[in-house]
């Protein structure tokens, strides 16, 4: 529970850390990336080894290579930007599997978290 926590508080800050850059210059430094990444994948490895099984590393490995996959075609198919693909990995770094924090209140439908929130996104990108 504390780790799922400390996740998204890296998540979220690195998230809005990014999103202020982006809105001042368009452009938004690799460090922040390497940081949230950094962070959060270690933070995720220490929550496997907490709570270790086979079935769970297998789905943070097909979560995180899925985000890679999707987020880096779509970047070289020129639908976004470098920084979306990035952002789409470092949540997967971060978050490939849902928080155990929502569980209790609406249980898991789609293990690949990551994707789940690419999709969100694109809904709410449809929506403005």
């Amino acid at each position: 529970m504390i780790l799922d926590l400390l996740r998204l508080a890296v998540l979220f800050s690195g998230l809005t850390i990014s999103s202020i850059q982006d809105w001042k210059t368009r452009e938004i430094d690799d460090k922040i990336w390497v940081c949230m990444g950094i962070a959060g994948g270690m933070l995720t490895a220490a929550d496997l080894a907490f709570q270790w099984s086979t079935p769970k590393l297998l789905l943070t490995a097909i979560s995180i290579a899925l985000a890679f996959i999707i987020g880096f075609s779509i970047y070289y198919l020129g639908l976004f930007g470098g920084a979306d693909a990035k952002a789409l990995l470092c949540i997967a770094a971060v978050t490939p599997y849902p928080p155990k924090l929502v569980e209790p209140i609406l249980p898991s439908i789609n293990p690949f978290f990551p994707i789940t929130v690419f999709c969100n996104g694109l809904l709410l990108s449809l929506l403005i």
